[in-house]
């Protein structure tokens, strides 16, 4: 859950192998110390501190032996613990590197089989792997010293007890009983500090467990507050207002990403943002549904600054379909429903078709139950975009985000699914990213970005007349038809 709560902004720190490495593995280390090792932990102290006091109330001059021993012992557990915990955290970091590298693989399957690289990525893998022995093998080995030095010191112990204890008892200054007593209480304390020498070396991994997952719990938001305005206060206008926004990347050296932009988006509009890659389209759409939070600026919807809403009212009020085609493992049902929690059939199917999808989802023999695959894997690029889309609509948004969903679609599509988003006459607000020009045809204006700034804004004549950026993007993609 706490994961799942991170602003991106935050997230990005931690690489998706990572966390799955601190849920899994680390949780288990900390949940085996606790569930399994803290009886231990209450047992073995109190044994040989019982031990002591008994040697003690037997004979405080041998009793001074056994004390010899406590300190060089708690010496070497101080130094097991020190050593380590580095060495573990090295330990956690190579799992990390595995299971980022396994992720990657997986998800790139194809990817690496059209590049005949497999060999290249298994020896990756090896690599990787190899990197976690040498590691895990050198912690285990630092730890496996520790445990027979404990004995030697405990066990010398034992050897001066009988050497001295023997020299009294033919002096006929000692009991041998006392003598036998004393040898079972060292015994007892060599017991308990072996298991507490075993707890030291799990503590030591534990602890850089926790410390990992500390790192992700203690992770906070920006501090710009969550808002409070509720869905019932926010009136249904669509209107959009950027004004002076700027934004960057945590940890990003260059320049920000977007800098100073300002314009309008009137409600029913469908607005076009277009401009070269890397000019900020994708980060400015992002930004309206607050998945990163402005550096500078403010962003207003319907004359309220969107920073003022709570999360989840902004995010049904507006509806963004992201560039990359994501659809989850389940029935085309499930991941259209997924939109919007309460829907139902009506509103599926009129989603549905409004994204031109209802035909296609129709040509299958289980229809609107058929299964989807692992990201969408038996589904073309096209029907994973138009699908996503009939997801965003099935809400009732009165803003769309179409951020490049439309790549995979051909012309013909494209132009009916735009229909369709405008049949009913509710008004809905759209933003529409897009690399290519042609798809800005339908747009009442056109918003052009370069370099993180507003290059240009109207219509598509006014365009050609007086942006530079706009001009050059027309004539590279449509040559000379213009």
């Amino acid at each position: 859950m706490k994961v799942q709560a991170l602003p991106l902004q935050e997230s990005n720190r931690f690489e998706t192998g990572s966390l799955i490495t601190r849920m899994t593995n680390d949780v288990t280390q900390v949940q085996n110390f606790v569930m399994g090792i803290m009886r231990i932990f209450v047992k073995a102290p109190l044994l040989g501190i019982g031990s002591v006091i008994m040697a003690v109330w037997l004979d405080r001059g041998m009793a001074a032996i056994l004390l010899a021993t406590v300190p060089v012992v708690a010496l070497l557990l101080y130094v097991n613990i020190r050593l380590g915990t580095p060495y573990f955290s090295r330990v956690q970091k190579a799992l990390d590197k595995v299971n980022v590298i396994l992720r990657e693989f997986l998800a790139g399957v194809r990817v690496v089989k059209a590049f005949n690289r497999s060999d290249y990525e298994e020896e990756r893998f090896f690599g990787a792997n190899r990197e976690l022995t040498r590691t895990t093998t050198a912690s285990m080995r630092l730890l496996s010293v520790f445990l027979p030095f404990i004995g030697l010191v405990v066990n010398m112990g034992i050897v001066l007890l009988l050497w001295f204890g023997g020299n009294r008892i033919l002096q006929q200054d000692f009991q041998p009983g006392k003598l036998i007593a004393l040898v079972n209480y060292m015994v007892q304390i060599l017991i308990s500090l072996v298991m507490i020498s075993n707890i030291i070396a799990v503590l030591a991994r534990t602890k850089t467990s926790a410390a990992r997952i500390a790192e992700v719990l203690e992770v906070e938001p920006a501090p710009t507050g969550k808002g409070t305005l509720p869905e019932e206060k926010l009136p249904d206008l669509g209107k959009i207002v950027f004004e002076g926004v700027s934004f960057s990347y945590d940890g990003a050296l260059e320049e920000p990403v977007l800098q100073d932009v300002s314009f309008a988006c009137r409600e029913g509009e469908i607005l076009g943002i277009i401009g070269p890659t890397g000019s900020g389209k994708s980060s400015l759409v992002q930004l309206l549904v607050r998945l990163y939070e402005v550096s500078q600026g403010s962003i207003r919807l319907d004359g309220k600054d969107i920073r003022a809403m709570e999360e989840t009212a902004l995010r049904r009020k507006v509806a963004l379909v992201p560039q990359k085609s994501l659809l989850f493992t389940g029935t085309i049902r499930e991941n259209i429903l997924w939109g919007a929690e309460g829907a139902g059939e009506e509103e599926m199917v009129e989603a549905a078709r409004k994204a031109q999808a209802h035909e296609f989802i129709l040509q299958y023999k289980d229809g609107y139950d058929t299964l989807v695959g692992q990201g969408g894997v038996n589904l073309s690029g096209g029907q994973k975009q138009r699908v996503c889309i009939a997801r965003a609509l099935v809400g009732k948004p009165e803003v769309l985000i179409l951020d490049d969903s439309t790549s995979a679609v051909d012309g013909g599509t494209e132009g009916r699914v735009l229909e369709g988003l405008l049949e009913d006459g509710r008004g809905t607000t759209i933003l529409w990213v897009a690399q290519n020009i042609r798809t800005m045809d339908r747009a009442h204006r056109i918003l052009v970005m370069e370099d993180g700034k507003v290059a240009g804004m109207g219509d598509r004549e006014m365009l050609m007349a007086c942006c530079p950026v706009y001009r050059e993007l027309a004539r590279s993609q449509m040559g000379r038809r213009l």
